[in-house]
């Protein structure tokens, strides 16, 4: 059923800003019946594992600003909503991420697309792209997309209760009001933030957006345990540093054609000080232009699609998170990066002198290498911070240690349903594992057609995200 359409929104005048410059801060498996929920005896060790100090952990923009975004449940928030690839197909350059997209978040805070199953190996979405025993997905009907729409001039709040927006007056000494050609009258001269909390972020989408998703989510998940090493490695064979647990299967988006992005942590509310406002076209683009003209206290950044002026900015992402147990990764497919062990992260071991030479041969950080060269003990989980930050990454851990299963796949409504009212950022991981297990989702298991176990989490529901019903 369609999602419903955002409500109108209204916006106070603000006092007028200042001049205009620009500055911005940096065949399927089968499928056995649902079992019964997974035993939660080992959540004391996973507290260990994860045991989170964000308080002194150096501030990424990218992460901060996720993390405080997740609470509004509309999926994966990116910092770098389009990417800017050439070596991406002319389609993908033009409308960016698809439903049925295989691909891996980047730590610049944007999605690195591989691949997609819902098309042929000889679409051009894929051409030259996929896995040499690539199948698209099978039942995939493209009648069960569903689209709704985002409000002109709307935006996304972390914590509407202590962010305030406001309109910025116009500056008639500039032209027309400083309403620039093409710009929607629903955003004016501009929008104003301030704050009365040291932290958060803000998604402003001048000129709209939309949404989409695919009601049938449930064939990918399938479809990529039987694959999903496969994938694997086939995203190293393609120069990525692939990471377990870090494979992403897109099955919703939300979209822009412009948009601005801001975060701010550990500030003085008092300080803070935001204004995104139109600008004038340059060069040789038609399209509207827009910019934090006032960034004070906090990291912004803006963008649009000035090419194609095509909606193609993913804003947020939905879908399967695909990790392997540990032991079979790391059998299975050598030659992949695997600084992230999803089954034990915390522990230390000696590396067997076998596995010596295929980390070695992966691994830039030398630091690494003299821990092996020395044989002292290596703590996987220390070399694993430049693992992009996903609440599912710690979902499809406790999946693993408490399962016989290979492979772990869990959807983005696992994190979003269990997000409160009150959650002005995503909780902490060993309380999200908490609330997760204690909720009454479906977990599947599953046989692949080559005799591995999976198991997915996923109740894939429309009541699980944030309706699109005003700014929030």
């Amino acid at each position: 059923m369609p999602l419903s359409p955002p409500a109108v929104t209204t916006y106070p005048s603000h006092g007028a800003g200042a001049s205009l410059s620009c500055n911005e801060g940096g065949p399927g498996p089968s499928v056995e019946a649902s079992a019964p929920a997974l035993a939660i005896s080992s959540t004391s060790n996973v507290y260990q594992v994860y045991n989170e100090n964000r308080s002194s952990s150096p501030f990424i923009e990218s992460e901060a600003y996720a993390r405080m975004l997740l609470s509004r449940k509309r999926g994966y928030p990116l910092w770098k909503p389009k990417a800017r690839n050439a070596q991406h197909p002319e389609v993908y350059k033009k409308h960016g991420v698809h439903i049925g997209d295989v691909g891996l978040l980047t730590q610049f805070g944007g999605f690195d697309y591989l691949f997609n199953i819902c098309y042929g190996a000889d679409h051009e979405m894929n051409l030259g792209r996929v896995p040499k025993d690539f199948r698209p997905v099978s039942d995939f009907d493209a009648n069960h997309i569903v689209e709704s729409k985002y409000q002109l001039g709307d935006c996304v709040l972390s914590d509407p209760g202590r962010i305030q927006q406001s309109a910025v007056q116009a500056d008639y000494s500039q032209g027309s009001a400083n309403q620039f050609e093409g710009v929607p009258k629903e955003f004016g001269a501009g929008r104003a933030y301030s704050s009365t909390t040291s932290k958060g972020a803000i998604l402003i989408l001048p000129e709209g957006g939309k949404r989409v998703d695919y009601l049938s989510p449930e064939i990918f998940a399938q479809h990529a345990a039987e694959y999903a090493a496969s994938w694997y490695t086939h995203a190293n064979a393609m120069g990525r540093e692939t990471r377990n647990g870090s494979l992403y299967l897109i099955t919703g988006f939300d979209k822009a054609r412009a948009w601005g992005t801001a975060t701010f942590r550990s500030v003085n509310p008092e300080d803070f000080s935001l204004e995104f406002v139109s600008k004038p076209s340059k060069g040789a683009s038609s399209y509207p232009q827009y910019c934090f003209r006032k960034c004070q206290s906090a990291v912004s950044k803006s963008g649009a699609d000035d090419t194609y002026g095509e909606q193609s900015g993913s804003v947020f992402l939905r879908g399967y998170r695909i990790a392997l147990r540990y032991s079979w990764f790391r059998k299975t497919i050598p030659g992949i990066i695997n600084a992230s062990d999803l089954i034990d992260p915390d522990r230390s071991l000696r590396v067997p002198k076998h596995s010596i030479r295929w980390l070695l041969s992966l691994s830039p950080l030398d630091w690494i290498k003299q821990q092996f060269s020395s044989g002292k003990v290596v703590n996987f989980y220390r070399a694993s911070n430049t693992q992009i930050y996903h609440p599912l990454d710690i979902i499809n851990s406790w999946l693993l240690r408490d399962t016989k299963a290979d492979i772990a796949i869990s959807h983005d409504d696992a994190w979003a349903a269990v997000i409160k009212d009150n959650d002005n950022e995503i909780p902490e991981s060993p309380q999200l594992l908490l609330r997760v297990q204690a909720n009454k989702h479906c977990i599947h298991h599953g046989t692949t057609f080559r005799g591995h176990k999976w198991v997915c989490f996923s109740s894939v529901s429309d009541t699980a995200y944030e309706k699109l019903e005003g700014t929030s």
